[in-house]
């Protein structure tokens, strides 16, 4: 038995928008999986596409977005015995091998883009001593389609685990385990920083379209690792206090 959580999003009757996360779908043989080699047999790979394709036909989307997809090939059977009418798009993955992707009924352009940028300084004019060691995580999804003739923007996402992040012996590379509390207390902020500068970076994103158009059709939804009213969900939906009316 799978356990999963699949949210749908009814627009309206018309377009059904769905996030699932797949926890670790990968195709057969020896796979890394939580640091650890795991073995994904065949059998057990087939069971699992079936059950997911059985899922996700109940859910029945027009578009659905997917966390932890490890393998485009097992993605595309997963569509192709849902409905023949899907098109897949799978963005680059992270060190342990997953990523975003989607499957989509309707027409739209598909890409991904870096998941982190600058962190904020305190004092105009400081140079950011963080961002520009914090590396890439897994890359955000982004798709544009058309919804009631006006653009339709999607982000896709699945920000970093609550679990902490160990120092690195170069960007991206070894894992230093931590030796003592300190360090464990070290990693924990580390993760918090980059959960962090994730959401600024999605809020980056959105306020570009919200600059164009103040109306702009805009869709957010993904794993957000984070429980509500947390620092980053606050950072990706701002607040009601911009722009002040005068």
């Amino acid at each position: 038995v799978i356990s999963v959580t699949a949210i749908s999003a009814i627009i309206n009757s018309m377009l059904k928008i769905a996030t699932y996360n797949l926890r670790n779908l990968f195709d057969e043989g020896m796979r890394v999986s939580y640091g650890k080699e795991t073995s994904f047999p065949k059998v057990f790979i087939d069971g699992v596409i079936d059950e997911l394709a059985e899922v996700i036909a109940g859910i029945n989307p027009d578009i659905l977005v997917a966390q932890e997809v490890g393998s485009e090939l097992s993605f595309k059977r997963i569509a192709e015995k849902v409905s023949p009418e899907f098109i897949t798009f799978h963005a680059p993955v992270d060190a342990r091998g997953i990523g975003n992707a989607a499957m989509t009924k309707v027409s739209a352009q598909m890409s991904s883009t870096i998941d982190v940028t600058a962190f904020p300084v305190f004092v105009e004019g400081s140079v950011d001593a963080i961002g520009s060691d914090v590396v890439s995580s897994r890359q955000f999804l982004t798709m544009e389609t058309v919804y009631d003739d006006r653009p339709l923007y999607i982000y896709a996402l699945h920000l970093k685990a609550l679990t902490g992040y160990p120092m690195r012996k170069t960007k991206g590379g070894v894992r230093i385990p931590p030796q003592n509390q300190h360090e464990e207390s070290d990693a924990i902020i580390r993760s918090s920083v980059l959960r962090l500068i994730q959401a600024r970076r999605l809020r980056e994103l959105v306020d570009a379209h919200f600059t164009v158009d103040q109306n702009a059709q805009i869709i957010v939804l993904g794993d957000f690792n984070n429980p509500e009213r947390s620092d980053v969900l606050n950072t990706i939906t701002s607040s009601d206090h911009y722009p002040e009316t005068q």
